[in-house]
């Protein structure tokens, strides 16, 4: 009596499939035969084992054609928090193409990491820098570490370096413990930013590029921006000079806000105030930018700190002198004003095009 009951079960069971093959994909009733196949020759224990191994491989098979890689941008588009000269970022600019940052996803193991390497392997140009973001994966296997290892072959023989980013506590333990980090040219940060700045910072260097000791002087930086003539002594009158030592505060979160500062020589870090909490790092600014300028159109409170990383030299113009350049010169304030206007939107733009590559 329970052999018939089996025997109607399956039975039932075959009807059923034979009604849903106009809807099922055909994989699935291919498992659904393979299955019933192996429970009438070796047992329902068997069937059910098969049933289990082939949805894993097909699982693996499918989630393998979901790109590990979310997103790929040059180092044009994606640039780090250090705000540079017009002179350093025209060059990084030009040279951002050799630069590449994949932003990986899911889980990765040997089918999709595989994927990650052929794509590097395929970058056209002189690559330079290889920068693979795990911020949004959630773990990878022994075999993913392969790919990973393959593309250390890759950049050894390429000449290309490759950074390791936001690797998960786990993630990284096993990086660790296979012997990729620190091996050839992988290296391994915290942050992608840090990346991004590792990465600019080589590029300048072979570029020729600015250096912690460049020097930028304001009135021929606004010329070189405006194409227009006009000198130090120009300036002079309406400008105070600062020279800063490393750690020196060059203005404070809170302060009231009545003028800005063109940098001449040195770096400037960007911080936030946060109570209970050490400074958050905003951005770093080099020799040839601008720092404070909304203050000079606005006014109101500072809303960051911004502390000398290194001995600097700032020369600065506040509301009351440009009012009294306005009187005095009314040419060469209106110059300082278009010289102000190009220094927003600039940052406007980059803003922008962040923002853009965020959300690709």
């Amino acid at each position: 009596m329970a052999g018939g009951a089996l025997i109607a079960i399956g039975i039932g069971l075959l009807f059923n499939l034979s009604l849903a093959c106009r809807t099922l994909p055909g994989w699935e009733i291919a498992i659904a035969l393979v299955v019933c196949a192996a429970t009438a020759f070796f047992g329902a224990t068997t069937g059910f084992l098969v049933g289990v191994v082939l949805a894993i491989l097909i699982f693996g098979v499918e989630y393998g054609q979901i790109g590990a890689i979310r997103r790929s941008l040059s180092g044009a588009e994606r640039r780090s928090s250090i705000i540079r000269g017009p002179d350093a970022a025209a060059r990084l600019q030009e040279a951002g193409g050799r630069t590449r940052i994949y932003t990986l996803q899911g889980y990765l193991f040997f089918l999709n990491a595989q994927a990650v390497y052929r794509r590097a392997a395929a970058e056209a140009g002189p690559l330079r820098v290889l920068i693979l973001d795990f911020r949004e994966t959630v773990g990878l296997d022994s075999s993913a570490l392969i790919a990973f290892r393959k593309i250390g072959q890759l950049a050894e023989q390429r000449g290309f370096d490759v950074l390791l980013v936001h690797l998960t506590p786990r993630a990284l333990r096993q990086v660790t413990r296979n012997g990729l980090a620190g091996e050839g040219r992988i290296q391994i940060l915290n942050t992608l930013d840090e990346a991004l700045r590792a990465a600019e910072t080589t590029l300048l260097a072979e570029a020729g590029g600015a250096g912690p000791g460049e020097v930028a002087v304001f009135a021929r930086h606004m010329a070189d921006r405006l194409g227009g003539a006009s000198g130090p002594g120009d300036f002079a009158p309406y400008m105070t000079v600062r020279d800063l030592s490393a750690g020196a505060v060059l203005m404070r979160q809170g302060e009231a806000a009545e003028a800005l500062y063109f940098l001449e020589t040195g770096v400037v870090s960007i911080e936030m105030e946060v109570p209970g909490r050490a400074n958050l790092r905003l951005r770093t600014t080099t020799a040839g930018t601008v720092i404070g300028e909304i203050a000079l159109v606005q006014g109101g409170r500072r809303t960051a700190t911004a502390i000398a990383e290194t001995s600097c030299r700032v020369v600065g113009i506040d509301r009351a002198a440009l009012a009294r350049m306005e009187r005095e010169r009314p040419d060469l304030a209106l110059f300082f004003q278009r010289f102000l206007i190009l220094e927003l939107a600039g940052k406007v733009s980059d803003t922008n095009r962040l923002l853009e590559a965020e959300m690709q």
